[in-house]
Order: structure tokens, then C-alpha cells, then sequence
């Protein structure tokens, strides 16, 4: 009998599997996902860029013939269990993290104005730390955390501020709890007095779980990349221990090109630094697969191209890994078409009021490459934003094309916005007074 509870034991103990506890986290936060798809970003014309979500594989099952029972124990009887030996093939490796996303815009020399790009992150930084819901009224954030490389210093808060400030107010909107702003209101104002401090405190809170880092060199890039697990799990260093990571941005990756080819002897031959480069940008996308396996996070990189032969091709990375699905999306301002070489005088004055109208109302078209992976087919998948005092996405008109705008968001009217820097706080003019 001993013989026989030992033998079971041994039986059960080789069909235990054993994992990981990042293998356990990703499998939680992927059954959790799977009730909403296709809301990753929080942004439906981004998330319908995506890759759809491969589905969950069954188990296999395992083959034994037909009555048999050889491997139950009755412990009355002299019967000794035999373990069945099935042969179940391991399953292959996946990918646990998020999806990566490359945002590309055209060389400067021609395109100099901005993309779009920054202001196409700020929306999604916005919706990825605020909260899903405030004071009932749906939100549709993500309550999570941002890692945000920012290189060139680019990057600016009270802009960010701005654009929280924009969703939270479109939400109150919608929900019937927005107050008139302070100079239009008739009475002591105490709704609207609770309603800023709402949204001042929702905001302060927020920004919180955004970590913001500045590596200058390409060395302390790969350092930077390399220490973040033990910063993020150190919770003495921040507030965001018990915060998912949603996502981490890579803001202007080719400004890093330059700074790999200066750091190859400029006497070697072009083929030895491409080689260079190719070698360092393989070091990286190493790096970025595996934190967003442990981490399970969204890799986001933006970047300029170099020439216009490959308008929309980044010179770092130059490539990714044969099994990386990566989403390629090119992002450009809608340009104003030129003026006609026959025109005259009169026709031209009566064409740039319109023409100013048209730059003024800062558009944006952002679609997927042909060839990268995501849902849609190349150039007819994808969407317009505009820029203005928040960033709106635009939804497709049948008739007319994209004039219809999908979320309406009157960001900061009559919220006094003051200049481009400031603190948080009672007198911060990026919040309602």
C-alpha cells in the first residue's frame, strides 16, 4: 500500500507544470483584457490599428486507450498504479507583453513643422494614467503607469495637464455634471468650486505615475533600460509599485543614430558603421522584447526617417526580431494643397483666408505602413486628428471623408489658460478656477 501512495505521488507529481511568476501575472492580465478587446489604448482609431489578439490555444489533450484504468489507486486492493506516459509536445515561446508600435514622420528637410507625433502621445499618456472613471463619470482611462524616454527634452508637462484637463471635462459633459465656468457663473459657484478641485486633484494624483527619464547617451539609453525593473519594483522611489506598467515610450529613438555613428572611428569604412549600428540597435530591441515580457507594457518609439527614398523607415531600429509583431504607423500634418500656377491676384486673396482656416485647424493623418502588422490594408487603415487646445480624433464620414469628429472635447474654453509653464496647484492656469 505505502508502495502504491508512493507511486501515485510520483504519478501526480510529474503532470504538475511548472512557471514563472511573470508567466502567472501575464496570464491574469490577459484574461482580464479578453473581456474588453480592441480597447488597449483607450483611443478606438488607435486600437483599431492593432494586431487582433491571437486566441487562447486549448490544452491538448492527452491520448490513452479506451477502459482504462490503470492509474487509479483503490486502496483496498493489491492493485499498483502505473503512470500513463504521454508525450505532450512543450508549447513554443510567445510573447507576453504588449504590442510595439513604431510612430514615423518624413525627414525634416521635408516636412520641418511638426508631425504630430508628440501631441498623438500626449493623448496617449493622458488616457493611460487618469482613471477610469471620476465622480461617476466614465473617464475611460487606464489607472495605470507610464515610462516615458524623453532625449531631446521635448516633452511638456503643462501641455499634458492641458489635455487631461480636456478628457475629464468631455467626460463631466457627457455625463451632465459639467458647470459653467467661473465668469459665467450667477451664483456662488460651489458646484463648480467641487468640480475643479475634482479635477485638480484627479490630475495631481495622476501625473504621479508618470516617469519621465532623459538618458544622453546611448550607453546610459541601454543603462536606463536595464535598471528600470528594479526601479519599478522598488516602491521607496515612487508611488506606482502597485500600478501596472501600461506602456513604454521611446520618444525620438533617431536622435540616438547619430550619437552610435560618431562613437565609430569616423576612418572606418561605411559598411563597418552600419555594421555598428546594426549591432547596438539588435542590443536594444533585445532589451525593449524583454521588458515588456516582464513587465507586460506596450513598447512605443517615435522617430523621423532619414531619406526619402524610405519616407517612412526609421534608422533605429533597423530592425526587429524574425517572431516581433511590430505596427508600423507613418504620421504627417494634412498639407494645404498649393495654389494653382494659372491663378490670379483676386483668386488668391479670396483662397488664403480659407487656406488659414484649414492650417489653423491643425490636422493630422496617421495610418498604418503597408506590410507592418495591425488590422486593415496599408494606407486605407487609418485616422485624422486635430490639435488644438486638446487633440481630437476624427471620425470617417461616408460622404464627406473625416469631418465628423468622433469625441467631441471643448478642452479648456474659458478655463483662462495662462503660459506654457507653471506648477500644479491652486494657481496653476491649466486648471479650472
Amino acid at each position: 500500500m505505502d508502495g502504491g501512495a508512493k507511486r501515485l505521488g510520483e504519478m501526480l507529481l510529474g503532470e504538475v507544470e511548472v512557471e514563472g511568476l511573470s508567466s502567472l501575472l501575464s496570464s491574469m492580465r490577459e484574461l482580464r483584457s479578453s473581456a474588453k478587446p480592441g480597447n488597449h489604448f483607450g483611443i478606438p482609431a488607435l486600437d483599431a490599428l492593432l494586431p487582433a489578439p491571437a486566441p487562447r490555444a486549448p490544452p491538448p489533450a492527452a491520448k490513452q486507450d479506451a477502459h482504462q484504468n490503470s492509474d487509479i489507486w483503490i486502496p483496498d486492493s493489491d492493485q499498483i498504479p502505473q503512470p500513463i506516459m504521454v508525450s505532450v509536445p512543450s508549447p513554443a515561446k510567445k510573447h507576453s507583453g504588449g504590442p510595439f508600435v513604431e510612430l514615423i514622420s518624413l525627414p525634416p528637410s521635408h516636412h520641418p513643422s511638426g508631425a504630430g507625433k508628440t501631441s498623438l502621445i500626449y493623448l496617449i499618456i493622458a488616457f493611460a494614467i487618469l482613471p477610469s472613471t471620476l465622480s461617476t463619470a466614465p473617464i475611460g482611462g487606464k489607472a495605470a503607469t507610464v515610462v516615458l524616454i524623453d532625449p531631446l527634452s521635448h516633452f511638456n508637462i503643462p501641455r499634458l495637464v492641458e489635455i487631461c484637463v480636456s478628457i475629464i471635462r468631455s467626460a463631466f459633459v457627457a455625463a451632465g455634471k459639467y458647470v459653467k465656468p467661473s465668469h459665467e457663473e450667477t451664483g456662488s459657484g460651489g458646484n463648480h468650486a467641487s468640480s475643479k478641485d475634482q479635477i485638480q486633484a484627479c490630475i495631481k494624483h495622476s501625473l504621479q505615475h508618470l516617469h519621465i527619464l532623459r538618458p544622453q547617451s546611448w550607453s546610459s539609453l541601454l543603462g536606463t533600460l536595464s535598471s528600470l525593473p528594479s526601479y519599478l519594483f522598488d516602491s521607496s522611489k515612487h508611488h506606482s509599485m502597485y500600478r501596472t506598467v501600461h506602456s513604454m515610450i521611446l520618444e525620438d529613438v533617431d536622435s540616438f543614430y547619430w550619437l552610435i555613428r560618431a562613437d565609430t572611428d569616423l576612418g572606418l569604412a561605411s559598411t563597418i558603421t552600419m555594421k555598428n549600428v546594426h549591432e547596438q540597435s539588435a542590443q536594444l530591441t533585445a532589451l525593449l522584447i524583454e521588458l515588456s515580457n516582464s513587465l507586460s507594457a506596450t513598447v512605443i518609439l517615435t522617430s523621423r526617417s532619414l531619406v526619402l527614398n524610405q519616407p517612412f523607415r526609421p534608422p533605429i531600429p533597423t530592425s526587429w526580431p524574425k517572431d516581433t509583431v511590430t505596427t508600423r504607423l507613418a504620421v504627417r500634418r494634412v498639407e494645404v494643397n498649393k495654389f494653382g500656377p494659372a491663378i490670379s491676384v483676386q483668386e488668391t486673396e479670396m483662397e488664403r483666408s480659407q487656406r488659414w482656416e484649414v492650417v489653423d485647424r491643425g490636422r493630422f493623418e496617421c495610418w498604418k505602413i503597408r506590410g507592418s502588422a495591425g488590422q486593415g490594408d496599408g494606407d486605407m487603415a487609418g485616422f485624422v486628428f486635430r490639435v488644438g487646445k486638446g487633440v481630437e480624433i476624427e471620425e470617417k464620414d461616408e460622404e464627406w471623408g473625416y469631418e465628423v469628429i468622433l469625441r467631441p472635447i471643448e478642452a479648456v474654453t474659458g478655463l483662462g489658460i495662462g503660459p506654457s509653464s507653471c506648477k500644479l496647484g491652486a494657481d496653476c492656469p491649466l486648471i479650472p478656477h
